[in-house]
């Protein structure tokens, strides 16, 4: 049997017309990994052909920004910039006020990663892992 209980405030709520949910922000996800190491995600029965195709391009975190992006913390770019399909940070021309920029939480035990999330979270413009 296939079926869907609604209650009585659900039922209210749909019959006044009001939002079920809504979306105040965008949260765009940005890398933070080390220098020479990235995320491949494949199928356990192709794992050669994700690693010959895998895409080592740039990612959020190692793509340059221009000299003014500089001025902002590595969370606060994504307001002012957009990155294209080929993961390349061009200046935003409308609605960045409505963005979050989110890293991923990194625990203590990943010590490079760790303490390069502090960097990037108070450090104003860094431009290599060095």
């Amino acid at each position: 049997m296939d079926s869907r209980y609604v209650s009585a405030p659900e039922t209210l709520w749909r019959q006044f017309g009001f939002k079920m949910h809504d979306q105040s922000h965008s949260i765009i996800r940005l890398a933070l990994h080390d220098p020479d190491s990235r995320s491949i995600v494949f199928h356990p029965d192709h794992i050669y052909e994700a690693v010959t195709n895998a895409d080592f391009s740039d990612s959020t975190l190692t793509q340059a920004t221009d000299a003014q992006a500089r001025q902002y913390l590595y969370h606060e770019i994504p307001r002012y910039y957009v990155i294209s399909n080929k993961k390349k940070w061009q200046p935003r021309k409308r609605g960045g006020e409505k963005l979050i920029g989110w890293m991923l939480a990194v625990g203590k035990q990943e010590v490079e990663r760790y303490f390069m999330r502090l960097m990037l979270l108070h450090v104003v413009g860094p431009t290599s892992f060095e």
